[in-house]
C-alpha cells in the first residue's frame, strides 16, 4: 500500500467536522498553512487518497502502534519520563485537556483536538514529537490518526489485556479448502485480499514435515514407502496418533521448551563451572510424554514444592526456577547477586507464561506497558523467599537441592532408617531402665577422667624450627599446632594464652577435629574476645566457597551469640544451632561445643561457662559426610583453625581479635558433667532427676548404652554412603518468608518502600482467595480470567509448526509486541485449548490436521508482492530446521543415532580446547573430554550445554547458550553453515556411514546408492537434473580417489565409528563426497 505525502492527505482532513470558535479555527488553519489551498484538489483525489486508508480504523491495530512507537516515551506509563502531564496510555490521559483546558481528543471533532494541532504543525516548538526525539509520523499515519477522531475516536484497552471470547467461526466460499476451523479464520482473510490458498502439499514432503514437526527426526524410507502406498487422511491420521505417543515426539517438544527455561549444564558467569540439572530436563521428557496438562506442566515448576503433600518429582519440577546463571566469582556482593537471581525468575515467567517484558520495570516503571516499578517488586515478592547464596562454588549445585537416588538405594536407605530409628528407641528404652535403677548417683568426676581427648593445648611456650627451608613457628613444641603470624604469648585464665592481633594471624592444629557426619566430638577452648565487626571465628576446618563451605565451625555472630555449625554445603545441607545467651567482651569465657554423631541437629550442644545454653534449630537437614573437601570435592586433612575462618574469595574471614587458652579436643561426645570438669565449675545437685548425671553414667559406664550408640554411629556411617549414590538437582524451597522492597533503580542496597506479593493491576489482579506465594502466582496465571497465558501458549506452539507466530513477538505482547495477523483464530484456539484441559496434543492435532498446515510450500510468484512474509498463510511454511535438529537428521539418516533417552549430558565432537579459551576456575570443566561410543551418537538435545564455550557446530546455526529464556531463535544464513556441514566430523561421519548403510542394502547400481542416500536425507527422490549432477560428481570422486587412494583413506579414517573394509575404499570414499555434499542440499535442512 503506497505511503502518500502530507499535502496529499489535506483534501481529507477538509472534508472533517471543523465546528469551533473563529478564533481556533484561524490559529489551526495558519498551523496547517497548507489548508489554504486545499480547493485546489480535485474531488477524484480526494476520493483516491481516502481508499489508501482503512475503511474503519481501529485503535489497537491502527492507532496505538503509534502512539506507543512515538509518543509513550514521554507521555506513557513511566511517571519519572513524562512531561507536560500528560499520560496517553490511559483512556482518561488521551481523553483528557490540557494544563490549559483544551481537549487532547474531542471524539468526532479532529478540529477541536490538540492532537491534530501537534502533529500537524511544522513550528519546531511546537510539532509532536518534537524535534529533538529524532521522530516522525508519516502523511499515512497522520490521516490515520485524523480520521479515527472523525469516526469517534473508539477507544480500546490493550488487545492482550482484554478478556478471551468466544470467536463466532467465520463462513468461507471455498469450503473444500477446509478441514477445520483454523481454515476458516485464516480463509477469511485471504478472501478478503483475494488470494487463493496452495493445493495441499506432495504426500513425500507431507510426511516430512510431520515427521520432522511431531519427533524431530526424518521418517525412514519404509515409513515413507508405506504411507506412499496408501496416502490417505485415515492413515496419515493414524501415523500423527503414534508419533504423538513416542519418546522422540517428547523429546522434541522437550527441546523448545530447554530453551524457554534456559537449561544449561553449567552456571555461567565468570567460572561457568558445573552443574547438574539433567533429572529436571528428563523430567519434562516425561510430562511431555505423558500428555501432562500445561497448566499442571507450568504449576509444577513454579511451586512444586508448595503443593500438599509435594511428591518428590513435584519438587523436581522446581529446577525450572533454578536453571539461572549463578556466578562463583570471589569478592562478589552476595545480596546483589541474589537479587540478580530473583530478577531472573521474574523475567523468565513474566516471558515463558505471560509474554511480558516486565524486566523493563526493574528500575523504573516500564516506558511503554502499565507496569509500575512497585508492581515489578510485588512480583518479585513471589520469588524472594528461597534460602540461597549470592556467590557459590566453581563447581557443583548450590542449595536448597533435592538429592535423587535410584531405586535400589531407596529400598536400601528405607531399611537403613528403620534400623537407626529402632536403635534410638532402645536408647531410650535403655535410659528409662537406667533411671528406675537408680545406679547413676553418687558419682565423682575430675577432669582427669575425662576419655578420649585427642589433643590438649595448655599453650604455655612458642617453639621455631625450619622445614622445607621456612620457618614454622609451634604451640607448645607440639608440630601438629602451628602459628600463623607473629602472635604473642600473654596472661592467659590458665597460664598463658596466645593472642591474635590482626586477621593475618592464626592457630592451626593438624590432623585434629576431622569428624564425620556419624562421628562424636567435642571441642572446647578459653576465649577473651575483643569486641570486632562481622562474624568471629573460634573453630573451624570448614572449606572455602570452592567446596561449599564443607567441615565445621564455631562461631560468634553479629548478634554476639555462639553458632555450631556442622556443614555438607551452604546454605541447605548443615546442621546449625544457635545460643540464646551472649558472649561477653573482654573477658574470660569457657566455650564447649558437643555432637552425637546422629545427623541430628538434636544432637549438637553449646556450652558457656560449664553450663548447657538454650539453643535454637536454625537448621536441621544433614545428609552427607561434611570431612573438609576441595574444589573437587575430594576429602582433605585440612587443618583446624582458632582464630580465622576460611572464607579466602569474598574477603570475610571472620578473625577473632583476642586470646584463646586450654584448647581441647575430644573424639566422644561429653556429658554436661564433663565439661563442668574441665574448667572446674562447681556440680551440686544429685538428686533422682538430674539428668546430667544419669548423661554420665550412660556415657562413661553403662555398657548397653555404648554399645547401641556405636552401632548408632555404623548404621548413620551407611545411611552417608548411601547418598554418595544421589544425583543433586537445584530446587524451590521455602520456610519464611522474605520482606520485599522497591529497590531504587533496581539497587539491591537501595531498599525504598515494603511490598507484599502481587500481580500488575492491568491483568486485574490476583483473586483474594488465593494464596499470597508461588502456589496462587501460578493458579492465577492459569486461570481462565487470565488473559494472556493461553494466548502466549497457542503463539509459541503455533511458532513451532509455522515458523512464525499469530504474534510475530512471542516474547512480547505488550504494547511494543507485534499485533496478531489472526488475533480470532489465537483467541479461538486459546480457549479451544482451556476447554480441553490445557491438552497440548490436543492443541497440536489441531493444527497438524488443518488444511493451512497441510498447504504446499512451493513458492508462488503471486504471492511475493501481496504476501511476502506468508503472513496470511496461502502456502505453508517453509523454513530451516533448528541446530540439534540438523544434526540429528544426518544422524537418523545414516543410522548412527542412539535413542537412549534421558541421562547425563554427553560430549560429542567438537573442536580442542574451545574449553581451555574459557576455563580457569571449574576443575570439571578445564578440559573438554570428548565421550566415545554411543554417547557421540545421542540426540543433540543431550549435548552438553557450557554457556560461556556452548558448542561451536550448534551456535553457528544459531543455537542457544541458555543464558536466559528465549522463545524464539533467530535465524541467519552465513558461510560458516555450509563449511560446518562440509567439515564438521560429525557430518563427514555420517555421510561414510550413509555410504556404508546403503551399500549394505545390497543396492550395487550407482543411481540407485545415490538415489537411496539422497532419500534419507531429503524424504524425497532425487529428479533427473539432481541425480545428473550428482553421478557426474560420483565418477569425479571416484577418479580422484583412485589417483591418490591416501586421500580416501583419510576421509574414511574421520570419526570414531568402525569402517566397514569389505567395501572399496575408493567407492566409499567418493559415495561419502556425494553424501556430504547432499547434505549441503538445501532439502536436507529445511523444512518444507
Amino acid at each position: 500500500m503506497a505511503v502518500g505525502t502530507q499535502n496529499e492527505y489535506l483534501p481529507y482532513i477538509a472534508t472533517l467536522k471543523f465546528n469551533m470558535g473563529t478564533a481556533f479555527r484561524n490559529t489551526i488553519f495558519l498551523l496547517l498553512g497548507s489548508i489554504l489551498f486545499i480547493s485546489q484538489f480535485s474531488i477524484s483525489c480526494k476520493e483516491g487518497l481516502r481508499s489508501e486508508l482503512p475503511d474503519k480504523i481501529d485503535f489497537n491495530f491502527h492507532i496505538k502502534p503509534i502512539l506507543v512507537d512515538r509518543c509513550y516515551k514521554c507521555h506513557g506509563p513511566d511517571e519519572k519520563a513524562r512531561k507536560a502531564g500528560l499520560r496517553l496510555d490511559l483512556r482518561a490521559g488521551l481523553f483528557g485537556k490540557t494544563k490549559s483546558g483544551k481537549k487532547i481528543i474531542a471524539p468526532g471533532r479532529p478540529g477541536n483536538s490538540e492532537l491534530i494541532k501537534h502533529i500537524y504543525s511544522t513550528d519546531p516548538d511546537w510539532i509532536m514529537p518534537p524535534t529533538e526525539s529524532n521522530l516522525t509520523l508519516s502523511a499515512k499515519e497522520k490521516g490515520m490518526i485524523t480520521k479515527w477522531i472523525d469516526q469517534g475516536a473508539a477507544w480500546k484497552d490493550h488487545w492482550a489485556f482484554l478478556p478471551i471470547e468466544q470467536e463466532p467461526v467465520p463462513k468461507v466460499s471455498f469450503e473444500k479448502e477446509i478441514r477445520n476451523p483454523i481454515d476458516q479464520f485464516i480463509g477469511i482473510k485471504l478472501e478478503q485480499e483475494g488470494i487463493e490458498p496452495s493445493a495441499p502439499a506432495d504426500p513425500e514432503r507431507l510426511l516430512r514435515r510431520i515427521y520432522l514437526d511431531l519427533t524431530g527426526l526424518p521418517p525412514s524410507v519404509e515409513a515413507m514407502d508405506e504411507f506412499l502406498k496408501n496416502p490417505s487422511d485415515e492413515y496419515l491420521q493414524s501415523i500423527e496418533d503414534k508419533l504423538l505417543q513416542t519418546d522422540a515426539y517428547a523429546e522434541r517438544m522437550t527441546m523448545e521448551w530447554l530453551d524457554v527455561a534456559r537449561y544449561a549444564d553449567s552456571h555461567g558467569y565468570h567460572a561457568d563451572g558445573w552443574k547438574s540439572m539433567y533429572p529436571w530436563r528428563d523430567w519434562v521428557i516425561k510430562a511431555f510424554k505423558e500428555n501432562m496438562p500445561y497448566d499442571q506442566f507450568g504449576t509444577e515448576q513454579l511451586a512444586g514444592d508448595l503443593l500438599p503433600n509435594a511428591t518428590e518429582e513435584q519438587i523436581l519440577a522446581t529446577g525450572f526456577n533454578r536453571n539461572h546463571q549463578i556466578t562463583a566469582e570471589g569478592g562478589v556482593i552476595d545480596e546483589e547477586y541474589r537479587m540478580e537471581y530473583v530478577f531472573d525468575r521474574i523475567n523468565t515467567t513474566s516471558t515463558a507464561f505471560l509474554g511480558l517484558t516486565m524486566k523493563c520495570a526493574q528500575c523504573h516503571d516500564h516506558k511503554f506497558d502499565p507496569i509500575t516499578q512497585k508492581e515489578f517488586y510485588q512480583f518479585a515478592a513471589f520469588f524472594n523467599n528461597v534460602d540461597e547464596l549470592g556467590m557459590n562454588s566453581d563447581d557443583g549445585n548450590c542449595g536448597p537441592t533435592i538429592l535423587l537416588l535410584p531405586d535400589s538405594s531407596k529400598h536400601q536407605l528405607a531399611e537403613v532408617k528403620k534400623y537407626i530409628e529402632k536403635i534410638q528407641t532402645d536408647l531410650e528404652t535403655n535410659t528409662e531402665k537406667v533411671k528406675n535403677n537408680m545406679d547413676y548417683l553418687n558419682q565423682k568426676i575430675s577432669s582427669g577422667d575425662v576419655k578420649g581427648l585427642q589433643m590438649r593445648l595448655p599453650v604455655e611456650k612458642l617453639s621455631t624450627f625450619t622445614k622445607n627451608k621456612n620457618k614454622v613457628t609451634v604451640l607448645d613444641q607440639n608440630p601438629l599446632a602451628r602459628l600463623d603470624g607473629q602472635a604473642e604469648l600473654k596472661d592467659g585464665y590458665l597460664g598463658k594464652s596466645i593472642c591474635l592481633e590482626n586477621e593475618y594471624q592464626g592457630i592451626f592444629l593438624d590432623s585434629v577435629g576431622l569428624f564425620d557426619r556419624n562421628q562424636p566430638f567435642s571441642a572446647g577452648v578459653w576465649i577473651k574476645p575483643e569486641i570486632g565487626k562481622g562474624f568471629k571465628t573460634i573453630f573451624c576446618n570448614a572449606g572455602d566457597k570452592n567446596s561449599l563451605w564443607r567441615g565445621w565451625d564455631v562461631l560468634i555472630d553479629t548478634s554476639d551469640e555462639l553458632i555450631f555449625r556442622i556443614i555438607h554445603a551452604l546454605p541447605h545441607d548443615q546442621l546449625r544451632i544457635q545460643s540464646t545467651v551472649k558472649i561477653e567482651f573482654g573477658q574470660w569465657q569457657h566455650v564447649m561445643v558437643t555432637y552425637d554423631g546422629s545427623g541430628s541437629a538434636r544432637g549438637m550442644s553449646i556450652f558457656l561457662n560449664g553450663k548447657p545454653c538454650v539453643n535454637r534449630i536454625v537448621y536441621d537437614q544433614l545428609t552427607r559426610s561434611c570431612l573438609p573437601a576441595d574444589g573437587t570435592f575430594k576429602p582433605v586433612k585440612r587443618a583446624l583453625r582458632l582464630g580465622r575462618w576460611n572464607e579466602n574469595f569474598s574477603g570475610e574471614i571472620a578473625f577473632l581479635k583476642g586470646c584463646f587458652d586450654d584448647i581441647r579436643i575430644f573424639s566422644r561426645q561429653l556429658s554436661a558433667l564433663e565439661v563442668a570438669s574441665l574448667g572446674d565449675f562447681k556440680y551440686e545437685n544429685q538428686s533422682r532427676d538430674d539428668h546430667n548425671l544419669m548423661e554420665y553414667y550412660l556415657r562413661n559406664n553403662d555398657s548397653t548404652h555404648r554399645g547401641l550408640t556405636d552401632l548408632l554411629k555404623k548404621w548413620v556411617g551407611k545411611e552417608t554412603s548411601l547418598y554418595d549414590d544421589a544425583v543433586e538437582v537445584q530446587v524451590m524451597d521455602e520456610d519464611h518468608p522474605r520482606t520485599t522492597y522497591i529497590l531504587d533503580r533496581g539497587v539491591y542496597s537501595e531498599k525504598k518502600e515494603k511490598v507484599l506479593p502481587g500481580v500488575p493491576l492491568c491483568l486485574q489482579g490476583m483473586p483474594v482467595e488465593f494464596p499470597q506465594n508461588r502456589l496462587g502466582l501460578a493458579r492465577w496465571i492459569f486461570s481462565r480470567d487470565n488473559p494472556l497465558t493461553a494466548r502466549v501458549t497457542v503463539n509459541r506452539y503455533w511458532q513451532m509448526f509455522f515458523g512464525r507466530g499469530i504474534v510475530a513477538t512471542a516474547n512480547d505482547f505488550g504494547n511494543q509486541g507485534a499485533l496478531p495477523s489472526h488475533p480470532e483464530l489465537l483467541d479461538w484456539l486459546a480457549l479451544q485449548l482451556m476447554e480441553h484441559h490445557w491438552d497440548i496434543k490436543w492443541l497440536i492435532k489441531t493444527i497438524i490436521e488443518s488444511a493451512t498446515y497441510r498447504r504446499s510450500s512451493i513458492y508462488r510468484e503471486d504471492l511475493e508482492a501481496a504476501d511476502p512474509q506468508n503472513i496470511l498463510l496461502a502456502r505453508g511454511p517453509s523454513f530451516r530446521l533448528s541446530a540439534e535438529m540438523i544434526r540429528d537428521n544426518a544422524l537418523a539418516a545414516s543410522g548412527l543415532l542412539v535413542e537412549k533417552v534421558g541421562g547425563e549430558p554427553v560430549k560429542p565432537y567438537q573442536p580442542d580446547n574451545i574449553w581451555g579459551e574459557k576455563s580457569f576456575f571449574s576443575p570439571k570443566y578445564l578440559v573438554y573430554n570428548q565421550d566415545t561410543g554411543a554417547n557421540l551418537y545421542r540426540r543433540s538435545m543431550y549435548t552438553i550445554i557450557k554457556r560461556t564455550s556452548p558448542p561451536p557446530a550448534m551456535m553457528t546455526f544459531d543455537g542457544n547458550d541458555r543464558s536466559y529464556c528465549v522463545v524464539s531463535r533467530p535465524t541467519t544464513n552465513t558461510p560458516l553453515q555450509a563449511l560446518i556441514l562440509l567439515n564438521d566430523p560429525t557430518y563427514v561421519e555420517a555421510a561414510r556411514m550413509l555410504a556404508q548403510k546403503v551399500k549394505s542394502e545390497q543396492h550395487k547400481d550407482t543411481k540407485e546408492l545415490i538415489g537411496l542416500a539422497f532419500r534419507r536425507l531429503t524424504g524425497r527422490k532425487p529428479n533427473e537434473k539432481e541425480m545428473e549432477v550428482l553421478i557426474g560428481l560420483y565418477a569425479q570422486e571416484i577418479n580422484h580417489f583412485k589417483n591418490d587412494p591416501n586421500k580416501a583413506n583419510q576421509l574414511l579414517s574421520i570419526g570414531e565409528y568402525p569402517l566397514d573394509t569389505s567395501w572399496d575404499p575408493n567407492e566409499l570414499a567418493a559415495l561419502t563426497i556425494v553424501n556430504n555434499t547432499i547434505m549441503n542440499h538445501d532439502e536436507s535442512y529445511m523444512r518444507r
